[in-house]
């Protein structure tokens, strides 16, 4: 398949990671050019809206019992 460029969604999630968790109330992200790309390509991937977020997460039929139970059949346990 070869190499891609970073999703602008992924570039931006890294990038506000930056910093220390708890402890930094700002971070730097440093976006360094490789042979594969130029300034041109970096500028698009920061600059690309964004695509929307598509949820995975799947409910099953024993999550729904598993939480029903450790509740003691209320189902407030999952708010």
């Amino acid at each position: 398949k070869g190499l891609e460029a970073l999703a602008t969604m992924n570039m931006l999630q890294m990038a506000g990671r930056a910093g220390r968790r708890g402890m930094d109330t700002s971070g730097n992200c440093v976006v360094v050019m490789t042979p594969f790309e130029g300034e041109n390509e970096a500028a698009t991937i920061l600059t690309n809206e964004i695509e929307p977020i598509v949820s995975q997460f799947s409910p099953s039929y024993s999550l729904t019992v598993n939480l029903i139970s450790r509740g003691a059949g209320q189902l407030r346990v999952a708010r």
